[in-house]
């Protein structure tokens, strides 16, 4: 793949039945960066993936490579667990990739890639990232000030279910806990934050930051709606909303974060907030019919381990891809 108007580039090479290779062009990391504790967290949510490095040193690497190793096992007698849906089934017969499965490995190895652009734009721009649980049915997680959170987002980070109003924690677990005990799936929304981001990223007219963001973010499973601000609250409020707005030597001035960050698709360097809404996972609680692919006769698709919830897997997701997509726009 290749950003619009970069020179950077991810170019995906399948090299044998369960091996990917992910190259990068024009990527340069300047200080150390301790590769396998960034993708611990995304390893443990995917156990049949091994990955290895190539031409990356302790303290400097351009234009380095990495391999995803696939290990998936055949279960016993020939029935397959699918994990979200019947194609899945396919690339664990025989330990093939299929091209169904294709997209969900090539995003896990481009996810890889932005996990480390993240931790080098931490260190190099100080740009932070923070995603929480936004919202869960009706129950929202309201940020009273979005400025002094960030000098607690560790305190969240290192937590598996991340949400900062401790009502709304306890009322969203209620419904996970009650989605589990029922076997219904759930989702919601999360809201990320990212601070000191550098003014002025983003292009008119096609290269928009809101645009260059969502044209890497929709690249997610079950993503399928990007809110960069509460249109509806901003309606409600149009009055409050101009009277945050003044001018200064015909320069533009706010004195509230009103426009999330972004103004006429450039950010502003004010903090930005956006939003993105999943589809709960897809079920098998059921014995399902499939085609055995060596004998070419019907057999059962057993039960798996059913996942009810999984808005907090998305996290890693939604921040690597934003950071990707942001340094595109600072070096493209």
């Amino acid at each position: 793949m290749q950003f619009i108007n970069s020179s950077f580039k991810i170019d995906i090479t399948k090299l044998s039945n369960n091996k990917l290779l992910f190259s990068t062009r024009n990527l340069k990391i300047d200080h150390n960066i301790d590769l396998y504790k960034i993708i611990t967290p995304l390893l443990n949510d995917y156990k049949e993936i091994t990955v290895e490095f190539i031409n990356a040193n302790e303290s400097f690497f351009n234009n380095f490579a990495l391999i995803l190793n696939i290990n998936n096992e055949l279960s016993e007698n020939d029935i397959i667990n699918p994990e979200e849906n019947h194609l899945y089934y396919l690339n664990k017969y025989n330990k093939t990739i299929n091209n169904a499965d294709l997209l969900k490995y090539n995003i896990i190895g481009i996810t890889i890639i932005g996990l480390i652009i993240k931790e080098f734009l931490n260190h190099n721009y100080n740009i932070k990232f923070f995603t929480h649980i936004n919202s869960i049915k009706n129950i929202y997680d309201n940020i009273n000030n979005y400025d002094t959170l960030i000098n607690d987002i560790n305190l969240y980070t290192q937590d598996k279910l991340p949400i900062v109003d401790h009502r709304a924690k306890q009322l969203m677990q209620k419904i996970i806990n009650k989605a589990i005990n029922s076997k219904q799936p759930i989702s919601g929304s999360l809201e990320t934050i990212i601070y000191n981001i550098p003014k002025g990223l983003g292009k008119p007219y096609f290269n928009l930051f809101e645009a260059n963001l969502a044209g890497t973010l929709y690249l997610i499973p079950g993503l399928k709606s990007l809110e960069f601000a509460n249109v509806y609250l901003i309606n409600a409020n149009l009055e409050n909303c101009y009277s945050n707005i003044s001018f200064e030597n015909d320069i533009i001035k706010y004195t509230s974060n009103v426009y999330y960050g972004v103004e006429s698709g450039i950010t502003t360097s004010d903090i930005v907030k956006f939003s993105t809404h999943f589809l709960p996972p897809f079920l098998f609680n059921k014995n399902s019919t499939s085609i055995n692919y060596k004998t070419l006769e019907n057999i059962y698709i057993v039960k798996s381990k059913q996942e009810y919830f999984n808005l907090h897997k998305k996290i890693i997701f939604v921040e690597s891809l934003t950071a990707l997509s942001i340094y595109n726009l600072i070096k493209g």
